[in-house]
């Protein structure tokens, strides 16, 4: 069985945010989730290496290329959302259909990885 990294910069701070990402409520005042999604935006595109080479983190934070392969096509949804808008304005990226593709496959992505951490693959 595969022993991944854990804490903030592992497998616990994806599945953290992840957590908070399809936790997001449009209700929440804009300031907080800008906040909230520059947090997530960081955590994927420059804390750790999950955007530059998801496949060499299986073993470390990944199980295997399934998760490999969501976790590509979120962060492609990201991609698309922060060339759509400039996510600094307060444009209503948050009622747009980019987002809503982000939270749908940030969704499918943590049911994967929880599936997995429920029962680890080798």
């Amino acid at each position: 069985m595969l022993t991944l990294q854990h804490g903030a910069f592992g497998r616990d701070g994806l599945l953290d945010n992840l957590k908070l990402l399809v936790s997001m409520h449009p209700d929440i005042e804009y300031k907080s989730q800008r906040e909230i999604v520059d947090i997530i935006i960081s955590f994927f595109f420059d804390d750790t290496k999950l955007a530059q080479n998801p496949e060499g983190l299986i073993g470390v934070m990944l199980y295997n290329m399934e998760e490999v392969q969501i976790l590509k096509k979120l962060l492609e949804r990201f991609s698309v959302l922060m060339s759509t808008f400039d996510l600094d304005n307060k444009i209503p990226y948050l009622s747009s259909p980019e987002w809503t593709n982000v939270l749908t496959t940030a969704n499918e992505a943590l049911k994967e990885f929880m599936k997995n951490d429920a029962h680890p693959v080798e």
